[in-house]
């Protein structure tokens, strides 16, 4: 496969991923997380308590919540490139994982499935 078509695949694939998740809004359990960050400072935003969200959970608390903690929830834009950006590194990640067990071709469609599957929504953030 040239560079070219490679190029213009890996385009159309990010293209159909922004063309998802873009303006698909908040979940439910987002606007607490934001009307929480409204609340706090700097310093409550960085040193946060593990006691108040999991263990498992501080990553997702500082890759995904900053936008809002910064510009606040009128700039949806940022979200929607989170999601777009951790979508794009999941099904490469998952690509990646598929290729020890199946063929390339194969691989692909595994991970276009495993992450756009609408039950599957929080493997990419997870």
């Amino acid at each position: 496969m040239n560079i070219s078509n490679k190029f213009l695949k890996i385009s159309l694939l990010l293209l159909i991923i922004s063309y998802l998740l873009i303006s698909t809004g908040f979940h439910g359990d987002d606007y607490i997380v934001i009307s929480n960050l409204d609340k706090t400072d700097i310093l409550g935003f960085l040193n946060i308590e593990t006691v108040k969200i999991m263990a498992l959970n501080i990553v997702t608390y500082y890759s995904f919540w900053w936008p809002y903690f910064l510009l606040g929830n009128e700039y949806q834009w940022a979200y929607d490139l989170i999601k777009i950006v951790a979508h794009a590194i999941s099904i490469f990640f998952v690509y990646k994982f598929s290729t020890d067990y199946l063929p390339k071709d194969r691989a692909v469609l595994v991970s276009l499935i495993f992450i756009l599957y609408p039950l599957h929504d929080t493997t990419a953030y997870w």
